[in-house]
């Protein structure tokens, strides 16, 4: 079937099979989708008519039948699957790269918590860029977990609902160490690994000498790593490596490990995904003639991410391209797991200083249904409509 939308001067073509599953009256208020996967389209002559003005479409499924399905021509213009829509679409969720601390959007605190409003705001910053900084932030234990909920429930992981980054003595992470830390993402040997990440400064004192949170967009990266070196991009994107946390000697012992490529493509060969964890990183399993050509491609894009030169030294003047905040007791950095990378500049930590970070997780899923509830909750949507499309979460959607 083939139909014309107004104000658009290309086709859309809908076969009868796709009219047939999305046949308004099988949706049910909940959404639900109540027509077998077995049922099939009837046959015999099918005949279309437009009414109330262009804005329905009514479909006849036989000629000597009474069944008869009516579709909104907002709903198929919104589902079309022409070639041009699906470019549009895909246009429209490409996010531009974050590249430098100037473009690092501060927010306010009781914007934020005050109302849904000041939390669209919030969570479209981070759709657009991956990351922005809460100001104003009490500085009160579990403040981190409060403006979390603002967005949904907090993820339990294997550190519990919350978490502190500050000096131990035998941590059970690195991260509570005054060492540096390579950029990473959390959890990465996660089956689906935490969607955005919220760190709150509860301390920081002036005498303590380094210890900046450094970020670099994953995404772009990956896409430097394509137009610089394709080879060793295509390699990231089709040997597995191996992602891990085995730790015993702690309360509760972890043993987990998975495998997936580096690098995430959708259909059409765009990123969807970048999972970064040098530290835990466990034994490539790969077949032995491309082992060479995955550890090339491993430190050509450990070289951009980290800022590096080819041969792996650094650049002439230490600049690296990274982001760098040095974070403020009352600030509060969000930001996207998934899509950025982060690491820390090691510090040193004298008698009479010290640094104390509060720390918590959203998953992916929480963050998209909070931040597409908040920007379709004042459009008049029946419960076929997807709403207006979001920005690349890095949630692996094809879309």
């Amino acid at each position: 079937l083939e139909v014309q939308f107004e104000d658009d001067d290309v086709l859309s073509f809908f076969h009868y099979e796709w009219l047939h599953r999305n046949r308004p009256e099988n949706i049910q208020s909940s959404g639900q989708n109540e027509q077998s996967a077995w049922v099939t389209v009837p046959h015999g002559q099918k005949s279309a008519v437009l009414f109330d003005d262009g804005r329905t479409l009514s479909l006849k499924w036989t000629e000597d039948s009474t069944a008869t399905s009516h579709y909104t021509a907002a709903y198929l213009c919104h589902n079309s699957y022409s070639n041009t829509q699906l470019q549009r679409l895909s246009s429209a969720r490409r996010t531009a790269p974050l590249c430098d601390n100037t473009a690092v959007v501060m927010l306010e605190y009781q914007s934020v918590m005050g109302g849904d409003e000041g939390v669209r705001v919030w969570l479209e910053t981070l759709a657009r860029d991956g990351m922005c900084v809460i100001q104003g932030v009490p500085t009160q234990t579990d403040e981190v977990s409060k403006v979390a909920q603002r967005c949904g429930p907090v993820m339990h992981s294997i550190y519990g609902l919350q978490w502190d980054v500050k000096v131990e003595v035998n941590p059970i992470n690195i991260a509570y160490s005054p060492v540096s830390l390579d950029l990473h993402q959390d959890l990465a040997y996660y089956e689906s690994p935490p969607g955005l990440q919220l760190l709150h400064c509860l301390r920081f004192d002036e005498s303590i000498q380094g210890g900046a949170t450094t970020f670099v967009d994953g995404f772009a990266a990956a896409e430097k790593l394509r137009s610089t070196n394709p080879d060793a991009f295509k390699t990231l994107t089709e040997i597995p490596a191996t992602f891990q946390k085995i730790h015993y000697d702690r309360a509760e012992p972890v043993h987990l490990v998975y495998r997936r490529p580096h690098i995430s493509l959708n259909n059409d060969g765009e990123v969807i995904g970048v999972f970064w964890a040098p530290s835990f990183e466990g034994a490539l399993l790969a077949p032995r003639e491309r082992v060479p050509e995955y550890f090339r491609a491993y430190r050509a894009f450990a070289n951009i991410l980290e800022g590096r030169q080819d041969n792996g030294e650094a650049r002439d003047g230490g600049n690296d391209g990274k982001i760098r905040i040095r974070l403020k007791p009352g600030q509060m950095v969000t930001f996207s797991n998934r899509r950025m990378v982060h690491g820390r500049d090691s510090f040193s930590e004298v008698a009479s200083g010290g640094r104390h970070l509060q720390g918590c997780y959203l998953t992916i899923e929480v963050f998209a249904n909070r931040l597409r509830v908040l920007q379709n909750s004042a459009r008049a949507l029946d419960n076929r409509d997807p709403g207006y499309p979001i920005p690349r979460i890095a949630d692996q959607d094809h879309s």
